[in-house]
């Protein structure tokens, strides 16, 4: 029985997966601004070459997990190994997460926690210098504001639609979006202000 490459990781390959919040919380909001200050810092004394080899192995890692779980894309190989590794969830309840693929709206998954409903982007980029696309956060947004206004089943895929009815059983005690994106690159300012909107 071959090794399950989630267990296998090595703990400092999550240094390179940074989040940005924005949620009801100013406590969250305020925590995840110092954990991103103080893994800046962290990466700014890091050798580049040992952050590329954490990248390598981030992109060999979801490539195992693509294969091996038959899964149809690397984009849900990331959201799966983020939300295994770094949400701690099980095999399952990952993939019950995920909607990610044609009509996802920019929603790549939607987890429930403690009744607050989190919205997830997760981006995975070729190198770790490059960021997401201020474009990747207006579809985001833009898919946001036709769930809110309920003006999506047209358009959106059946994981989406599916995962959305179970929200709208009930009363969410908030709202949260997490863009995930392995990259040592900055959010676009615009993205940054954009998402701070929202």
């Amino acid at each position: 029985m071959g090794s399950d490459p989630v267990l296998s990781l090595a703990p400092p390959l999550s240094l390179i997966v940074r989040e940005k919040t924005r949620g009801y919380s100013s406590e969250s909001v305020a925590a995840t601004v110092t954990e991103h200050n103080v893994i800046k810092e962290n990466m700014a004394n890091n050798i580049p070459e040992i952050l590329n080899l954490f990248k390598e192995q981030l992109n060999n890692q979801i490539a195992t997990i693509v294969k091996e779980q038959s899964l149809d894309t690397q984009g849900y190989g990331f959201a799966y190994w983020y939300l295994r590794n770094i949400g701690g969830m099980t095999d399952i309840e990952a993939k019950e997460q995920i909607c990610d693929g044609g009509g996802d709206l920019g929603i790549d998954a939607i987890a429930v926690v403690d009744e607050q409903v989190i919205f997830y982007q997760f981006k995975n980029p070729g190198s770790v210098e490059k960021s997401l696309e201020a474009g990747e956060i207006d579809k985001l947004i833009s898919g946001l504001e036709l769930i809110l206004s309920r003006n999506h089943k047209s358009i959106a895929n059946p994981e989406l639609l599916s995962r959305l009815e179970e929200i709208y059983g009930f009363t969410p005690a908030g709202y949260k979006i997490v863009v995930a994106v392995s990259s040592l690159a900055d959010m676009p300012s615009d993205a940054v202000s954009k998402l701070a909107g929202c």
